[in-house]
């Protein structure tokens, strides 16, 4: 989810649909559930309702990175992950959707990461 958000918001500040790049990136090795499912239908419409919060996310991400940590086992992807969500969910209402996780991201860049017709945010 999380680096999905930075690619489309890279591609949206680059100027491309975020539609459009989404459908890039799922024709390729890029796709993932992310970007089939959660971008389609709670980024790119703007609900954001998935039903599972960003801070649940995060704590998620700390208890994988914990495991790894209590195996001995070396995760630096892990724990850079772990840090950009505990940075970006902290931004975001005690009980944001995860998938706004896109919200810090459009506002530090001046991007909107919906679909073209959609009106508004």
């Amino acid at each position: 989810m999380l680096i999905t958000a930075e690619a489309m918001t890279v591609a949206t500040r680059f100027g491309m649909d975020p539609a459009t790049a989404l459908a890039v990136v799922n024709s390729a090795s890029g796709r993932s559930g992310s970007t089939e499912a959660k971008f389609p239908k709670f980024v790119l419409t703007g609900t954001f309702d998935s039903g599972f919060t960003a801070a649940l996310m995060a704590k998620d991400v700390g208890i994988a990175t914990l495991l790894g940590k209590d195996l001995a086992v070396e995760l630096p992807l892990a724990e850079a992950v772990q840090a950009r969500w505990r940075e970006l969910a902290a931004e975001l209402a005690p009980d944001a959707d995860h998938t706004e996780i896109v919200r810090p991201l459009e506002a530090r860049n001046g991007v909107s990461i919906r679909a073209a017709s959609r009106d508004g945010d």
